[in-house]
């Protein structure tokens, strides 16, 4: 493999001078070579001083996208050739050229941005990869810097894109990037690659990304600086946005100064799941966090599975080790530690728990209290597959809630922007808790615990119990869990 460290480019979100130049040096400090000034966010009066830019912390690259492309410019060629003719007066060290709006008739770029420009193509979902390489391959920009940007799922990614990258033999510099589910993985393999820049973001207290697929420059630089010898994990699932779960693995990960990076890749289908499992250990992944709808595929892809990923039918974290896969279920751990605590700090007094729902998160909270004298009930819409996962461990289905205070467990989605109503019967249980554990972490619906806060029952939300699980993952990787310092210091400052 190629190990040419790519120019680091942070795209800088401010749509003022002000807080562009503020936002340059923030990108200088964190390791950037240049940086991106995307005046298409700007306003026409914000544009028209954009001379006070310089003297610039970095150079600087000047970007007009347009709305065709992704961006908020004007597609009009006019215009953006008025815009080009301005720009093009003003020390920017490269200036971007839309392939489809900006060349001259020739195909050519302008002669008077030629020798600064970037020339970039941004591709619609599903473009048939020969038009990428076609323009990746234009004989008429061999002497400028060529960026082609694709929409891909992970699996068309390592399938396609990533095979077209690594054959070419064009002589020219160039850049290939995907957006959407698998936008860190080319940014990370820059290197490998042979890109000559990488996209990023300022590190995350600068302000969010530009484009959501940008990792910060800060951490993408630590990972280049192993020479290749770092390790990659990510979480996958979908919906994956909201995951907290790479920013606990990567604070864990700089704490211990650990050569890795943790990222998140949107991931729906098993089919996809299957390819990851196939390609990424060969770009240094050493595992993947599994969370909602992979569980269970996650769990079938397996070669050795642990008895707790078995007693919960499910996998939420798989090891890559020597071309093998083992699965493991660390929510079982996290709950079972949580329940402890609970009886521990006399919040709960062990006797009877009332799990709602049916699923993976269900079945490893009533795995928790199997062994023990607890009375556990399950609670869910279908009364069928309570019955199923009752029967599986050793539980009760519920029946009516009169005279009974458990512990709650919320184990549905209720409360996640994806996540059904709470039903009545639900409800009624929510009600009768004697304290309210919800699975759902930062809920996107507070609607439990806005319940449970009238009744004056006390809730507690999923953090903990992701940190637990995460902190379980991390041992499984790395060989050593983070300390209960470490944990709790995540909770109160990442969670």
């Amino acid at each position: 493999m190629r190990l040419r460290v790519p120019a680091l480019i942070v795209t800088v979100p401010g749509r003022t001078v002000t807080a562009a130049r503020r936002e340059i040096r923030r990108a200088r400090a964190a390791g950037a070579s240049f940086a991106e000034v995307r005046f298409d966010r700007w306003s026409s009066a914000e544009r028209a001083r954009a001379s006070r830019l310089f003297p610039t912390a970095l150079p600087l690259i000047a970007t007009l996208r347009s709305r065709a492309e992704g961006g908020e410019g004007p597609n009009a060629r006019r215009l953006r050739r008025r815009w080009l003719e301005r720009t093009g007066a003003l020390p920017f060290d490269y200036i971007d050229l839309e392939y489809a709006r900006d060349l001259e008739p020739d195909g050519r770029p302008p002669m008077t941005v030629h020798h600064r420009a970037l020339v970039s193509a941004h591709f619609r979902p599903r473009t048939p990869i020969g038009r990428v390489r076609a323009v990746l391959d234009d004989r008429r920009l061999r002497s400028v810097l060529v960026k082609a940007v694709v929409p891909a799922s992970v699996g068309r990614c390592l399938r396609t894109i990533v095979p077209v990258v690594e054959g070419r033999r064009r002589g020219g510099p160039f850049i290939v990037h995907t957006t959407g589910a698998s936008g860190p993985l080319l940014r990370a393999w820059g290197p490998q690659l042979g890109l000559a820049g990488v996209y990023a973001s300022l590190p995350p207290a600068g302000g969010p990304a530009v484009e959501l697929a940008q990792l910060p420059a800060d951490r993408l630089r630590r990972f280049w600086s192993t020479g290749g010898r770092a390790r990659q994990f990510a979480v996958v699932g979908r919906p994956i946005g909201h995951s907290l779960s790479p920013a606990l693995h990567q604070r864990w990960i700089d704490a211990a100064h650990r050569p890795g990076l943790y990222v998140a890749l949107e991931i729906g289908e098993s089919s996809d799941l299957r390819i990851a499992c196939e390609r990424l250990p060969a770009w240094g992944y050493g595992g993947l966090n599994v969370t909602h709808p992979l569980k269970r595929p996650a769990l079938r892809l397996a070669d050795a599975v642990t008895p707790a990923a078995a007693a919960c039918r499910g996998a939420n974290t798989l090891s890559f080790r020597g071309g093998r896969i083992r699965a493991d279920n660390t929510d079982l751990g996290a709950i079972r530690r949580r329940l402890d605590e609970l009886v521990h700090t006399g919040s709960w007094d062990g006797r009877s728990i009332a799990v709602l729902g049916a699923g993976g998160a269900a079945r490893a909270t009533l795995e928790a209290v199997r062994s023990s004298r607890t009375t556990a009930l399950v609670v869910a819409r279908n009364r069928a597959r309570a019955g199923a996962v009752a029967r599986a461990h050793g539980a009760e289905v519920a029946e009516n809630a009169a005279g009974v205070r458990p512990l709650v467990v919320n184990a549905t989605t209720v409360g996640r922007r994806d996540g059904g109503p709470l039903g009545a019967r639900m409800a009624e249980w929510v009600d009768r808790a004697a304290y309210l554990l919800d699975w759902v972490y930062r809920p996107d619906d507070p609607l439990l615990a806005h319940r449970a806060h009238r009744r004056r029952i006390p809730y507690e939300d999923g953090r903990r119990l992701l940190a637990y699980g995460a902190a379980a993952s991390f041992g499984a990787w790395w060989g050593t869990s983070p300390s209960t310092l470490a944990i709790e210091s995540a909770i109160r400052e990442v969670m």
